[in-house]
């Protein structure tokens, strides 16, 4: 009987002692609040990235040569910058695409994408102050596309995305999330 009274009175004293619901939903809410999300965080404006005149007119294969090696030492600062790359390991124009390939500091899958969605970002920033002529001229081709590539530390693990010219621009402008990104982009290891 003591024993009852016992087991009664701690059942009683912890039945006191519990969160009512609605500290219950208090709580709930704060950790959703501070659980990091999936969306990586934007960039800062390229600074490095001086734009072409935007009556910009080709005048010789010259100009394409010295515009694209301009363009490619400024990309390639502000993608070697970004948090997260290792190394860089190709910035090529040609073929209607500008291919960006990025070596990432974790051996794992885990960022990769983040890294991406920030090197499009840098791009993008060119696509939403350019008019798709001028990277038809650039690129050599009709339809402009943004290949980006990163693998992982050990290259066992490998990101795509194939960005178009009109997806770019809404990146730029922020018209855009990062999922509609991914899916606009089919971005995913491949």
């Amino acid at each position: 009987m003591k024993k009852s009274i016992s087991i009664i009175i701690l059942v009683l004293f912890l039945a006191g002692c519990a969160p009512t619901a609605e500290q219950v939903q208090k709580a709930i809410a704060q950790t959703q609040t501070a659980m990091p999300t999936n969306a990586p965080v934007a960039t800062t404006i390229p600074t490095s990235i001086i734009l072409p005149s935007p009556t910009f007119e080709a005048t010789s294969t010259e100009s394409i040569v010295e515009i694209n090696q301009e363009l490619k030492g400024a990309l390639a600062k502000e993608i070697s910058s970004l948090d997260g790359v290792q190394q860089l390991d190709l910035i090529n124009f040609g073929n209607n695409s500008l291919t960006i390939e990025v070596k990432t500091a974790w051996e794992s899958r885990d960022n990769q994408s983040d890294v991406s969605y920030q090197i499009i970002q840098i791009v993008s920033y060119l696509c939403s102050h350019l008019k798709q002529d001028y990277f038809e001229y650039v690129l050599g081709g009709t339809t402009p596309k943004f290949i980006i590539t990163t693998y992982s530390k050990t290259g066992h693990y490998k990101y795509q995305s194939i960005t178009d010219y009109d997806t770019c621009v809404q990146v730029g402008n922020k018209e855009i999330s990062y999922s509609g990104w991914v899916s606009a982009s089919n971005a995913g290891f491949k």
